[in-house]
């Protein structure tokens, strides 16, 4: 275990020591293994619970708005991603509730990444073997098919300064969070009094983007559906459907608002456009067009088991 091979080497010289000095007592001796053992096994059992309470909050963030679930995360990546579950559930427009399908928790036992970020942090691991089935009704109150989320990999947790275990990444439909979720920085355009952001890509069976609009304007705005697309180099349609648009009203002035814009997942593999357009009163569009960030280094490390 990561945490205890200095106590190893520190073991081994005292017992090598001993041999020679007689072995201290009262207030000098040494902390005993034991004690050092319980307290990783302390800290085990607390990121073991905090898996399992991220599995429900999942489970649970149509009923809370998401609110236990970014309790329970950290790191920019694993932030925005609760925050725009909560987004994604209040847009949809019937009703959501969510339930855990608990198969197996495993033992948390400390990880490390390759890159070495973790190496200056408390980090556990444990694996699970989980689903969350979501059942759906439209908005006129009629069953949909529900939602599947397989949660089966390892949740890696971190402790934080205030001594919390908080969860970094996950897998989910057999991809961990830094491979199917990314978050842009700064790609932003401002036109006309109004600002556009893609602030994340959700990459899976569909693109689904995070948009944060802001309308500094004098007028309402809405977003234009028929004028928002994937597009490719040569300004061809990369998904062939209509986009799924959720912004939940026009935007009033000096207002901001979270939506989420969805494609089906595009066949091709080029670089790619994203047009976003908005409209007054007037129905005059004012579009934006925003070249799709490269996926870039791991923004989360890939842990393993500590040697």
């Amino acid at each position: 275990m990561r945490r205890l091979a200095p106590f190893i080497v520190i073991a081994v010289a005292a017992a090598a020591a001993c041999s020679r000095t007689p072995r201290p007592v009262g207030p000098e001796q040494p902390v005993s293994r034991q004690i050092l053992a319980l307290d990783d096994l302390r800290a085990s059992g607390q990121a073991r619970s905090v898996a399992l309470a991220f599995l429900h909050a999942y489970a649970d963030a149509p009923a809370d708005g998401g609110r236990a679930l970014t309790s329970l995360v950290e790191g920019v990546l694993a932030r925005e991603w609760a925050h725009w579950v909560g987004i994604q559930n209040a847009a949809f427009p019937g009703t959501m509730k969510g339930a855990l399908q608990l198969g197996h928790l495993g033992d948390a036992v400390p990880v490390r990444a390759a890159d070495g970020s973790l190496d200056d942090l408390v980090a556990y691991g444990v694996v699970v073997r989980a689903s969350v089935a979501f059942d759906l009704t439209d908005e006129t109150g009629q069953p949909l098919p529900p939602l599947q989320r397989t949660m089966d990999g390892m949740i890696v947790m971190v402790r934080g300064s205030d001594g919390k275990f908080r969860v970094i990444n996950f897998a989910r439909d057999g991809l961990r969070l830094d491979e199917f979720f990314r978050v842009f920085d700064g790609t932003l355009e401002r036109r006309k009094g109004v600002t556009v952001e893609i602030r994340n890509l959700v990459q899976l069976d569909r693109w689904q983007f995070g948009i944060e609009i802001t309308n500094d304007t004098d007028r309402k705005l809405h977003i234009l559906p028929n004028l928002t697309a994937l597009l490719t180099k040569s300004e061809q349609l990369a998904s062939s459907e209509r986009p799924l648009v959720s912004f939940p009203r026009p935007l009033g002035p000096g207002e901001s608002a979270e939506g989420i814009v969805s494609f089906a997942a595009p066949a091709t593999a080029e670089a790619l456009d994203l047009q976003v357009a908005v409209a007054g009163p007037d129905g005059e569009a004012t579009g934006f067009l925003f070249g799709i960030p490269q996926a870039g280094e791991t923004p989360t490390p890939s842990p393993s088991p500590a040697a």
